[in-house]
């Protein structure tokens, strides 16, 4: 069974475990080298939250964030952003 599928018991959504997974992840500093290091059994939730949140990413995600689920494409977005919000 995939644990992401089907709501927690805490009542959060899948997306929702999905992007504090993706978010937990950034903040202790894991990358895809670390991924492909972990075993089988650890990597694969880790990769699904990956997945899951490439296809439907939160809009106020760290630069970090956008990287490790591939959407470099947001991530250069909000660098952007915040360079011209600092520009005088």
């Amino acid at each position: 069974l995939d644990t992401l599928e089907r709501p927690c018991r805490a009542g959060l959504a899948r997306s929702d475990v999905a992007q504090r997974l993706v978010l937990a992840m950034v903040s202790e500093g894991i990358g895809a080298k670390q991924l492909e290091a972990l075993p089988l059994g650890v990597s694969l939730p880790l990769l699904d939250a990956i997945r899951a949140c490439r296809h439907n990413a939160p809009p106020d995600w760290p630069v970090r964030a956008y990287r490790l689920i591939g959407r470099d494409d947001l991530a250069r977005q909000k660098q952007q952003d915040a360079e011209q919000r600092a520009a005088p």
